[in-house]
């Protein structure tokens, strides 16, 4: 397979000219969430991160994934005696450029190279994955196999508990053309829709509701359909047995409570089973009291913000 590449070196991490870069294409880090399978973004962030210029995030998580890597090159070689290097470059699609991988690391395995991912995970995500990676990483590492010309990958994944690293688990991936068949026909599609249209993609949640519909338009009024009614129905059910379950939980937190009274630790035989306790004094700004007495300067500091939108159910009964 013919590649497209782009020297790394030339996109600093993180400069602008690294995110101008990133907003040009669909990374393979970014399929899970264009196809709506990712818990990171929706298919409205990728979108208006390329319509509007991804903005510069990086935080203490990123900078360990980033400066872990050697480390786990090294870990990978004594792992599996496979040789292992970085990636210079940036590969994009044959047929499609705006389809792209940035690779971890590269390894060469039986006289071939062979795309290598790392991830870090929590041990207790990582007992969520039930031995397989998660659909977001998968389709990742699909991408990058399809990009990359490759028939299979590996996946090096480090696991860290409370005290710290706890495992090191060295995965490898066949590629599924059966599932990239399937998945490339509606990539292709977001990018000539939506990013090239400049229309944004159906909201997936409430966050993107209000990312698209911030504000309502006064007196503007639509007729329901059964199914929504159904959905109306059903949501004040719900909301009346939460405010059940509610009621229920302040009545038991209170019984609880005045048995305790000042005690701080609640016990059976030697186990603590309850603690009730002050947290630590911290400092409040009286926001009334500063604008009472220094109006002028609090004036100054004030700007004016939309209201949320709120839902509310009006009882038909």
């Amino acid at each position: 397979m013919s590649q497209t590449i782009i020297n790394k070196a030339k996109y600093p991490h993180g400069s602008d000219a690294w995110l101008r870069l990133r907003n040009s294409y669909l990374g393979t880090s970014e399929w899970g969430s264009v196809l709506g399978i990712s818990k990171y973004a929706t298919p409205l962030d990728v979108y208006n991160n390329k319509i509007n210029g991804a903005t510069k995030i990086d935080n203490i998580k990123m900078r360990f994934g980033r400066d872990s890597e050697p480390m786990a090159m090294k870990w990978f070689t004594e792992e599996t005696g496979l040789v292992c290097y970085e990636d210079p470059y940036i590969r994009l699609h044959q047929d499609y450029p705006f389809l792209a991988t940035n690779l971890d690391g590269i390894v060469k395995d039986a006289s071939q190279e062979i795309p290598l991912e790392f991830k870090t995970t929590s041990t207790l995500a990582r007992a969520n994955w039930e031995g397989v990676l998660p659909m977001t990483y998968l389709t990742q590492v699909q991408g990058q196999m399809a990009l990359f010309g490759a028939d299979y990958s590996y996946v090096a994944v480090m696991v860290f508990g409370f005290a710290g690293i706890e495992d090191f688990e060295v995965m490898k991936i066949y590629r599924d053309q059966e599932y990239l068949d399937i998945i490339l026909p509606r990539l292709v599609a977001f990018w000539n829709q939506h990013i090239v249209k400049q229309t944004p993609p159906d909201a997936i949640n409430n966050d993107d509701i209000l990312t698209l519909f911030p504000q309502h338009e006064p007196k503007k009024e639509i007729q329901a359909n059964p199914s929504i009614v159904d959905a109306i129905g059903e949501l004040m059910v719900i909301k009346e047995q939460i405010k059940t379950w509610n009621d229920k939980k302040k009545e038991l937190e209170f019984v609880i409570k005045d048995y305790m009274k000042d005690a701080e630790l609640l016990k059976e035989h030697e186990s603590v089973i309850a603690t009730w306790k002050n947290g630590k004094n911290r400092t409040v700004f009286d926001r009334k009291r500063f604008a009472l007495e220094r109006s002028d300067i609090y004036a100054h500091y004030c700007n004016e913000q939309n209201g949320n939108r709120t839902l509310r159910l009006n009882n038909r009964r």
